[in-house]
């Protein structure tokens, strides 16, 4: 899995972060996806939002993002 930023422009014309894109390098981690998240394809894309946590190390791992699977 692959972490990219994408960014937008700012005051001033800087570049400022708005959001995290975790890219799926290979079919079980698309598969993984496609679990959690759904499969079912919306409008312009949307397969679905939902909630997410940031979190420092609690004896899982050091530093990770937790995304809740969507109620359906």
């Amino acid at each position: 899995m692959r972490l990219e930023v994408r960014y937008v422009k700012g005051v001033r014309g800087r570049l400022e972060p708005r959001g995290l894109v975790l890219i799926a390098e290979t079919e079980k981690e698309s598969e993984i996806i496609d679990e959690v998240l759904g499969d079912k394809v919306g409008e312009e894309g949307l397969i679905c939002s939902g909630e997410f946590e940031v979190r420092l190390s609690d004896g899982y791992a050091e530093h990770y993002i937790y995304i809740k699977t969507p109620k359906r």
